[in-house]
C-alpha cells in the first residue's frame, strides 16, 4: 500500500502535560513515519501529508509538531473524502469509543488505535440502574453498542496486528494498542501491505 496521508489525533499536549505520554506517543508516531517514508518509492517522503488535532495543543505545541513535519489542523480542516483515507494511516493511542469508531469507519489503509475489545469489555460491565446509572446509562450503552457492530462488520476487512510491547516502554502508554491493516481490496500491492504492516509490528524505540 502506497501511503500518501498521515492524522495522528488525541496525541496530548506536549508543553502542558504533567504526564510523559504524550511524548511517547510522538515517538511513536515519528517512528511510524520514518517506516513509511523507507517502505515507498523515492517520492514518499516528498508526497507524506503528516496532519494532526488536538483540541488541547498549544501554539507551542504546534511548533513542536511542525520541527518534526507534522501540520496542526482545526476540526474543521481533518478530511473527510474516502480517497485521502484509501492511502492513510490513522493514528489515534488512547481515544475515546466515539471517535475511534468515526475514523475507523473510514476505512484507512492502516489503523493504529485502542483494540476495540476494550469498549466491548467496558459496554459489558455497564448496569442500569447502578449509582450514576439510569437512562443515561442505558442510551449511551446502546449507542456504544451501535458503534461497536459497525466497527465489527468493517474489520472483517482488516488483518489485526499486535502492537509490539517490547521495547517501547513508557508503561500502560501503549497498553490495547492495535494495528488494522486493510486487506486487499485497497492496496496496489499485497506484497508491499505485508512489508509495511510486518516493519510496524517490528517497531522500538531506541
Amino acid at each position: 500500500m502506497r501511503v500518501e496521508n498521515v492524522l495522528i489525533l488525541a496525541l496530548g499536549s506536549l508543553s502542558e502535560s504533567t504526564s510523559p505520554a504524550p511524548g511517547y506517543q510522538l515517538a511513536a508516531a515519528l517512528a511510524i513515519i520514518d517506516v513509511l517514508k523507507g517502505s515507498g518509492d523515492g517520492g514518499t517522503a516528498a508526497r507524506l501529508q503528516i496532519l494532526s488535532y488536538d483540541p488541547v495543543y498549544t501554539r507551542l505545541d504546534a511548533r513542536i509538531l511542525a520541527a518534526h513535519g507534522v501540520v496542526t489542523v482545526p476540526a474543521s480542516e481533518i478530511p473527510t473524502g474516502e480517497e485521502w483515507y484509501r492511502r492513510a494511516v490513522v493514528y489515534m493511542p488512547h481515544a475515546s469509543v466515539w471517535l475511534n469508531h468515526r475514523y475507523f469507519v473510514r476505512q484507512p489503509g492502516l489503523w493504529i488505535g485502542n483494540s476495540f475489545a476494550v469498549y466491548e469489555a467496558a459496554v459489558a460491565g455497564l448496569r442500569v440502574g447502578e449509582e450514576g446509572g439510569g437512562s443515561d446509562v442505558a442510551a449511551g450503552e446502546l449507542d456504544v453498542r451501535n458503534m461497536l457492530e459497525e466497527a465489527g462488520k468493517v474489520m472483517r476487512e482488516y488483518e489485526r496486528v499486535e502492537w509490539p510491547e517490547e521495547g517501547w516502554g513508557g508503561g500502560a502508554v501503549f497498553n490495547n494498542l492495535v494495528v488494522y491493516a486493510r486487506r486487499g481490496g485497497r492496496s496496489e500491492s499485497a506484497e508491499e501491505e505485508g512489508g509495511l504492516v510486518e516493519a510496524v509490528g517490528g517497531l522500538k524505540l531506541e
